[in-house]
């Protein structure tokens, strides 16, 4: 799965002290009004590039964006709880919500998280854990521009009735797009994605 920022309360985290070659530490990135995020194709499987911020908090976390008459919702430690059309019609559902990341970031943090996942071309909503490490500190190119990213390494343990399985998948957050600029998910496609560019309304 897509994460998208911040640190929940029912997270677990291991931090490790990151190397000095890979000494960056993210800070929880804050949020104005007016910032965009664009993707190639899709985010959290929305076939939806341009993403602006509606509305914030008093302590400038995410709770709004919006893309065409698409919006999306977030918690306040960043994780999508739900995204809607404007016919109120449920694209996708996160129960309590997508998994976070957690802040300060580091290279050598560890954490899991569970979740319920629903759309609606699924019968039955399947219930995640996934356990993540930051792994590195590697370049990721956004719009031409190359930026300093924390790659981030997923495993999804997912069950549903009798069946169960796991996928993984590989995460880029660029502290300087203050989001996650790439992510490949091999075994499900729909849940990669490639940011293209991104404007801030305040630095």
């Amino acid at each position: 799965m897509i994460k998208a920022f911040g640190a929940a309360l029912g997270l677990i985290w291991l931090a490790s002290p990151a190397s000095a070659e890979d000494g960056m530490i993210a800070q929880r990135p804050t949020f104005h009004p007016g910032d965009s995020v664009t993707f190639a194709d899709r985010f959290e499987t929305v076939s939806c590039q341009t993403w602006q911020v509606q509305q914030v908090d008093a302590a400038g976390n995410m709770l709004t964006s919006r893309c065409g008459d698409i919006t999306a919702f977030f918690a306040p430690d960043g994780g999508v709880t739900s995204i809607i059309d404007s016919t109120g019609k449920k694209l996708i559902v996160f129960r309590p919500e997508a998994a976070p990341i957690p802040f300060p970031l580091s290279v050598g943090m560890r954490w899991t998280y569970h979740f319920e996942l629903s759309t609606p071309t699924q019968m039955v909503a399947p219930d995640i854990d996934e356990s993540c490490e930051t792994a590195a500190i590697e370049q990721v190119v956004v719009g031409g521009a190359s930026l300093p990213a924390f790659r981030i390494e997923c495993t999804d343990r997912w069950s549903v009735s009798f069946l169960s399985g796991s996928n993984q998948s590989t995460l880029w957050y660029a502290p300087a797009a203050r989001s996650v600029v790439k992510a490949v998910n091999p075994s499900t496609p729909e849940w990669s994605l490639q940011m293209t560019g991104y404007s801030f309304a305040q630095p």
